[in-house]
């Protein structure tokens, strides 16, 4: 019985540093891998219709108060729409221009976006 339990006791002392080692190696790996986000603004959702304009960023983030089901874009050669969460949005430009955005919530609530791209100050000359 003792020399089992010393055997043990061998086994955790190596093990446990390793298991540690693998584990710092690993978050360090993907600390390093992952870009900070450039901080996008988020615009709440309330109104059923609704006017925004993208004029500084590229993109925006666009919080609905409930769970959405279907999600239309009118124009995808001016803004590209991406679920972030089952109730936020990322509108992405593409070009300049208006697209109307139409998103079906939960309890089948339509929202009106009508988006707006306009050309930022420093692309235009």
């Amino acid at each position: 019985m003792p020399a089992q339990t010393q055997n043990h006791r061998t086994r955790n002392r190596r093990f446990i540093p390793a298991l540690l080692l693998c584990g710092f190696a690993f978050h360090g790996a993907a600390a390093c891998a992952s870009a900070p986000a450039p901080a996008e603004s988020i615009q709440q959702v309330f109104a059923t219709t609704e006017r925004i304009e993208l004029r500084e960023s590229n993109s925006l983030l666009l919080d609905y108060p409930d769970w959405l089901t279907q999600v239309r874009s009118q124009n995808p050669s001016v803004i590209r729409i991406d679920a972030v969460r089952p109730n936020r949005l990322r509108v992405t430009r593409i070009g300049t221009g208006t697209s109307l955005l139409q998103a079906i919530d939960c309890q089948d609530r339509l929202y009106t976006v009508e988006v707006i791209v306009v050309r930022a100050a420093a692309e235009g000359r």
